[in-house]
This record gives structure tokens, sequence and C-alpha cells, in this order.
């Protein structure tokens, strides 16, 4: 297959000292106590960095701890371990950065469980998770290894932790010492979860796969005790996304299928050889201490080429029309006007390892990028296709469902989240030639300003400089830059948004932000008729905002939004891009 050489926009060291090198570990390590002085000005040892913390059913005393380094479930010879203290407690020394790797403890029938009886004993051997989190010291439990399980079913870190809260409660912190907390429900809900899994045990062991299975029936259930060997056998048939390091990954060009994609300036054009509308790909790596996305199409449709996508007409992009947008700042302020080259900027890194991590310059918000592994041997081709239908709907196209990847195919699951909720206004390409705002419209009659050289469309009056987003209740507003036609809001919390009802309420991290809530049916009527609209079936939220006196729609995505991309690392499968143009060819 042949590649272009990619030129085009992306998406969206220890220190010298001791402490700077424990704070390069993040959460992979503190040290251990300092040595005594001998006396005489003779230099004090130097502290060794350790993984630190404690192994919890209660705390778990003799138990084996290690750093997952091969990411294969099983602690091996040459990977640091330590076992737990008639505490619970593990000290493992590490040098490296620990982030975001997997944390193992194998509990066997000689393990002592300090919060049972004294004649308690494992009914069999089993292995406690969790993925090592930047803080000094680190807690494996029933609870975390909950969390490690639903991570395997292919969520972010943060998605994983609200599945299991569903089954715990909102209020549990998976990741908190439940004893030392004294929240006896906690414990004895860990404890039915353990004692659960020993109900799976054959030959005197639970192995990683039942173990997975086991728990992620109970947060499908909502239920630990109902769960059985036909629950854990629905888990088994799914594929298991296995932790990664994202740093390796990375570390040369992976490709995932995007959509066919419509040109927003051309629309689409069934004449052979047009270039309208192709395949597109994303292209990810890390270069150059960042986190690099850039957009490919396949032109000739069919051919073995890739090419980058350039810009269409106002500097928009080609298949999303957007001229750029603004973002709501980490310090609550809007941001100026960001172009789609910028916006497109590769993301600054300030950590690569086993996770990356850096600031979105643009908001200022910090972001996530988690990588998982994953055998695709005999799963649907349907896998790689878009979640919400667009101009073709693959993810449901026979040529997708009824065709397996060959043995031996392995792909790449990313996964990126921020730290908090962020909120867009996308700013759309007026929908017209030669546009130019005249007496506050554009295109005839859209509400409009310039911004620079940049027309923005708004949603308010053109005349009117807002004050109050409550100044929008009672009229009709246009809603062009996501696609939509109208949205018409009343004084009792209720609104349409093109035709489909919606609830209205004021977003808690600004007052004059306005978010919309819809049936899910409506979301997914909205979303096929609009491709723009596809964010509402991912799990953003419509929302109305005031900024600098002007009303625009954009986007409110919640911290548990995940960008998810399957990705390849030699090109799209020969047997995916097959089934998507046998897809193709049937218009």
């Amino acid at each position: 297959m042949k590649a272009n050489k990619n030129t085009g926009f992306s998406k969206h060291v220890l220190g010298l000292s001791i402490a700077a090198a424990l704070a390069a570990c993040g959460g992979g390590g503190d040290s251990g106590p300092a040595q005594p002085s001998t006396g005489g000005g003779t230099t004090p040892t130097t502290p060794t960095p350790a993984v630190m913390g404690k192994a919890i059913d209660g705390y778990l005393a003799g138990a084996t701890v290690c750093i997952d380094l091969n990411n294969n479930g099983t602690c091996e010879s040459g990977e640091p371990s330590a076992v737990t203290n008639e505490n619970g407690q593990f000290s493992i020394p590490y040098s490296g950065d620990a982030t975001g790797k997997t944390l193992l403890v194998q509990v066997t029938p000689t393990t002592k469980d300090l919060s049972r009886p004294s004649s308690f004993q494992f009914p069999a051997t089993f292995t406690l998770s969790q993925i090592v989190q930047s803080m000094p010291s680190q807690v494996v439990s029933p609870l975390t290894t909950l969390v490690s399980a639903q991570m395997q079913t292919g969520l972010s870190r943060s998605q994983a932790i609200a599945a299991v809260q569903g089954l715990l409660g909102a209020q549990v912190d998976p990741n908190a010492d439940y004893l030392a907390n004294k929240d006896p429900a906690t414990q004895s809900l860990a404890a039915q979860i353990v004692d659960k899994l020993g109900t799976f045990a054959t030959s005197g062991a639970i192995d990683a796969s039942t173990v997975r299975n086991a728990l992620n029936a109970m947060v499908a259930k909502g239920s630990v005790a109902s769960v059985t060997q036909d629950d854990l056998a629905a888990q088994a048939g799914k594929p298991a996304y296995q932790v990664a390091d994202a740093s390796q990954v990375l570390a040369n060009p992976t490709y995932s299928f995007v959509d066919y994609l419509i040109s927003f300036f051309g629309g689409y054009n069934p004449t052979p050889g047009s270039t309208n509308q192709a395949l597109v790909r994303d292209v990810r790596q890390i270069a150059s201490n960042a986190l690099q996305v850039t957009q490919q199409e396949n032109l000739p449709a069919g051919s073995d080429t890739w090419t980058s996508v350039s810009l269409g007409a106002y500097n928009g992009g080609k298949y999303d029309g957007l001229a750029g947008e603004y973002v709501l700042k980490s310090d609550g302020t809007w941001s100026d006007l960001i172009s789609e080259t910028q916006r497109l900027a590769p993301l600054p890194l300030s950590r690569i390892g086993a996770t990356l991590s850096g600031t979105d310059p643009a908001s200022g918000i910090g972001f996530t990028y988690e990588a998982r592994s994953v055998d695709l041997s005999g799963q649907p081709l349907a896998l790689a296709a878009p979640a919400a239908p667009g101009f073709y709907d693959f993810a449901h196209a026979a040529p997708l469902t009824s065709t397996a990847f060959p043995r031996g195919t392995s792909a790449y699951l990313g996964l990126q989240t921020y730290s908090t909720d962020r909120v867009i206004l996308p700013v759309s390409v007026p929908m017209c030639d030669n546009a130019t705002v005249q007496s506050g419209l554009v295109c005839g009659g859209v509400p409009a300003y310039v911004d620079g050289s940049t027309i923005v469309m708004t949603a308010g009056r053109s005349n009117t400089m807002y004050t109050s987003i409550q100044q929008a209740i009672g009229k009709e507003l246009a809603a062009l830059n996501v696609g939509l036609g109208s949205i018409q809001m009343s004084a009792d919390h209720q609104a349409v948004v093109d035709g489909k009802p919606a609830k209205w309420s004021v977003y808690a991290g600004n007052p004059n932000v306005l978010a919309f809530d819809f049936a899910s049916a409506d979301i997914s009527a909205l979303a096929t008729s609009n491709g723009r609209l596809q964010p509402l079936v991912r799990g953003a939220k419509l929302i109305l905002a005031l900024r600098a006196g002007r009303l625009q729609v954009g986007w409110l995505y919640p911290s548990t939004y995940t960008e998810k991309s399957l990705q390849f690392t030699s090109g799209l499968p020969a047997s995916l891009m097959t089934a998507l143009n046998a897809v193709i060819s049937t218009r």
C-alpha cells in the first residue's frame, strides 16, 4: 500500500536531584525510608525509588506483588516484585516511570486476610490488579480489579470507574482504602466479590480470564450474587483489550478508519473520479514530544494511495467544514478564535510512558491518552466501523458484519480523555459562495459577525448584544454551526430542537451555558439525519452559550467522554478495505 508523505494536519529525565527523580516516577514510585547516617560526616545512602502501597480484601499479608512489565497478567521472573508485610503493605524497588503500568497481587491459600478469622483460607489462587496512578501510595483491591476488568472491555479508565460505581454506588471511590476509611459496607461488598470469584475456581485456581469475565458480568448485571457461569460465557465471547504501553504503540505510525466522508464544500458527486468523497483514515504517532494526528484520504478511490487532507474554502476543513472554534478555558474565560490550523496542531506531551499526558494549549485542560492491545482474530470487521452511522452505516453493513478479521490480526485501541468537562463552540464555514457579512447577516439572512478575517455565524439576533443567556428564552435561535436549523426554549425548561423535544438546564460550570438533554430515540433520529450531530451519540451534549455578547451553539464533552480509535500498525487491513469498498460499490 502506498502512502504519500504525511504533511497534513492533526486533530484535536529524570532530574538531577532525588526529588526530581521521584517526581518523574509520578505514581510509579516513592522512596523507601532513608538510611540513618553512620556518623563521622559520611554521605548517607541514597534512597531507592520504589512503588509502594497496600494490598486489600482485608489487608493481605504474604501476597506477592509485581509490576507486570509485559502486560501478560502474571508475575514472572525478572519483573520487579515484593511480598506484602503483616499489614498488607508492599514496596517494590523500581526506578522507572511506572504510571500506567499494571500492578498484580497474587493471592494464594497461604495469604492471610487480616479482616477474616485467623482460620480462614482462600479456597483458590487468584490475582488482583490496579493500574499505577500518579500518587505516592497505591491501593490494590477487589474494587481496583473491577476497574481493571472494565478497562479490558475497551473503556478508558474514567469510563471504567464510572461503570464500576454503577455497581458500588456513586459515592464509592474504587481506589480508596475502605479499611482505613472505616467503610464497612464497601468492605463487605469487596469480600462478597472475592467469595463469588471463589465459586468459579477450577483445580484450586481462578485464572485471569475467569476473574475478568466474572467481574465484568457483575458490572453488567449490577449484582454480585446473581452472576452465573452463563454470564461468564457471555463475557468470554467479547474481545479483551489488554493494557499496552502507549509510548511504544505510537513510536511508529498507527492507522485507524474514520469514515467515508463527503466534502463540506462540494457535496456528494457520483461522477467517477470525483474527489468530493473518500474513505478517510487517521494517522497517529508521537513526534517531537507531541501527540500528532493527521488525516489521509483514499484517492483515487479504490487505489492503494493515501494522501493528506488539505483545507478547503475559507481555510475550513474539507470534510468538517470548520473554520475554527472557541473553547472555555480552565480558568472559566473564553479563548480567542482558534483557527482550523491551530485546532489541528499536535498536542504537546508532558509525560511519555505507558500512558501519555499533557495540557491542551488552547484550553489549559489536561488530557490523558491510554492504549490497549487486542487480538481481533475471528472478530467481525464491523468492530473497525464508526459507532454512529454516517453516509454509510458500515457497522451494520453485511460485508463487515458477516466477515471476520483473519487469524493473527492484532490492533490497538487508543483512548483519549480530558481531566474535566470541555465546552467547545465550533465555527462553521458559511454555506454560500463569496460569503460576506452585511448589516450583521451572511448568506442572505444568517446572523453573523467577523472575528479578524473569519466569519462567525451566531444563534441570536444580529442587532443584539446579549448580557445574559436567559435572554434567549422564548426566542427562535439558529444553530448552523452544528448543522441544526433551529432551537426554541421556554421558561419551564422545555425546548424544541429541529422538531425534537428536549430539556434545558444551566451548566454547573458556567451560568451562561445551557445544556440540552434528549431522549435516546431522539438522539438517534437527529444524528441519523445529520452526521454533524454524531457527538450526541457518543455522549456529548448540545449547548447554547453566551460569549462576548453573542449566542453560539456548541458541545459539552463531559470528563468521561472518550475519543476512541481502533488502530493498525501497517495501514488498514486488506480485508477491511475490501469490505469497505464493497459497501461503497452498492450505491
